[in-house]
C-alpha cells in the first residue's frame, strides 16, 4: 500500500470503535479507497484565510479563548 502514498506527505489514520470487529481485508480496501482520493483533495487555505470556528461575538468577530460575551 505504500506505493499509493504521496511522497513528502504524512498520513494520520483515526480508527473508530466499530473497526475493531471489521474484517482486515475490508479495512485494507477502505484504506486504498481513501488513499486514491487524496490527490483529488483541495489544499487547505493558509491560516490567515481560514474561517474562524467557534462562537461569534456581538461585533461579528470570532471569540478567542478567555473572551467573554457581553
Amino acid at each position: 500500500m505504500s506505493e499509493m502514498a504521496l511522497p513528502g506527505w504524512d498520513y494520520v489514520v483515526i480508527g473508530r470503535q466499530q473497526t475493531i470487529d471489521r474484517d482486515f481485508e475490508k479495512l485494507v480496501d477502505d484504506m486504498r479507497f481513501a488513499l486514491r482520493r487524496i490527490p483529488d483533495a483541495k489544499p487547505s487555505a493558509p491560516d490567515g484565510q481560514r474561517p474562524r470556528k467557534g462562537r461569534v461575538s456581538n461585533s461579528g468577530g470570532a471569540m478567542k479563548a478567555g473572551d467573554s460575551a457581553k
